[in-house]
């Protein structure tokens, strides 16, 4: 009886954590009163957010929410000084406090939550190299050859300083949460030390989940067949299709999501691209959103007229595993024979044209 009795208890104890949402308090000196802060908090996956408005008053500000994830979920706190990001998880309070300014060089302090002390840790690793890059980025324009240069060189520090904690703090939420992202890029006995070295409760979360598939999962490489690494998906008329489907001409894959500044700057310059090289060149749009009406939004207002597919694996789904996907937009060209020719990430006027110049694609 004794032993049905605790069960309720620790059952009633959960329900109760998780009923009673998350909470994070602010308390930063000089944070202006008048101006609006915003907290983006992540919402089940990786590509869902929610937001949550609110104006601090004598640089205090109380967020507050429900969240539906297991595992503590990312929140980047946006205001006039800069961005705070931490972690938010269902019956866990944090305190955020310090001044104002601290949020540009990350040395605001951090307590109450069992993440608290690792973002400690690793805003004391970069924090005024974060400081120094705000300053170079706000100037960016009337930076000179060398003042970029250097700002790269300081990137790529910053970079080496977080994939060291990564190494040295393997469980830690900072470095799981961040792994979603960083993994493609990472050689593939570093991505399996650590999660090898993972313990519970890191081990059982989803984030650990998503590593372990990473690692299983087979990722594309140039000269492979589309064939081989084939999406099945719906297109924007509801037919159900596979992106082999397509092939026959230089197949141009673009991998996308609604909230990518760079994926509408691509989309409004694809149709005069697609024009011009309609006889060999064929465009497919491929959404990572995790939702269906985001990707029909963005259908809309990119009119994208040209086949868009989609079937909600979202960015952490097997599709974005296998083609090494984890920035967007990120594209790849396949030749009429369907095997891959070329990948790249990111993009830029001029860009597309100067890619089919190198693979000797011709009007």
């Amino acid at each position: 009886m004794k032993y049905f009795l605790l069960l309720v208890s620790l059952m009633t104890s959960i329900a109760a954590s998780a009923q009673s949402g998350f909470k994070t308090i602010i308390d930063l000196k000089g944070l202006p009163d008048s101006v609006e802060i915003t907290a983006r908090v992540q919402d089940e996956k990786q590509d869902k957010w929610q937001f949550i408005k609110l104006k601090p008053v004598k640089g205090k500000a109380t967020i507050e929410g429900q969240s539906r994830m297991t595992d503590p979920a990312t929140m980047y706190i946006y205001t006039p000084k800069g961005t705070i990001s931490t972690f938010v998880q269902n019956g866990v309070t944090e305190k955020i406090s310090g001044k104002a300014d601290d949020i540009k060089s990350l040395s605001y302090k951090q307590k109450g939550a069992p993440w608290s002390k690792d973002f400690m840790t690793l805003n004391a690793l970069t924090g005024e190299i974060e400081a120094d890059l705000q300053d170079a980025f706000s100037r960016y324009n009337s930076l000179t050859k060398e003042e970029k240069e250097h700002a790269i060189a300081l990137q790529d520090r910053r970079e080496s300083l977080k994939m060291n904690y990564y190494h040295s703090h393997p469980n830690s939420w900072i470095t799981l949460s961040h792994m979603q992202y960083q993994m493609q890029d990472m050689p593939r006995e570093e991505v399996s030390a650590i999660y090898d070295a993972l313990k519970p409760p890191y081990k059982e979360s989803s984030y650990a989940t998503t590593i372990f598939r990473f690692l299983t999962t087979q990722q594309i490489k140039p000269g492979d067949n589309i064939a081989d690494f084939d999406i099945v998906a719906t297109d924007q008329n509801g037919k159900k299709v596979k992106l082999s489907d397509y092939k026959g001409k230089y197949l141009v894959v673009d991998f996308s999501q609604r909230f990518c500044g760079a994926c509408v700057m691509a989309n409004r310059d694809i149709p005069q691209i697609a024009e011009k090289y309609a006889d060999k060149v064929l465009f497919i749009n491929y959404s990572c959103d995790d939702s269906e009406k985001d990707w029909k939004e963005s259908i809309k207002r990119d009119n994208i007229t040209w086949p868009s597919i989609w079937n909600g694996s979202g960015i952490t789904g097997q599709d974005c595993l296998r083609y090494c996907v984890n920035s967007f937009p990120h594209f790849f060209i396949f030749n009429p024979e369907g095997d891959l020719i070329r990948e790249w990430s990111g993009y830029g006027p001029g860009l597309f044209e100067s890619r089919f110049k190198e693979l000797g694609i011709t009007e």
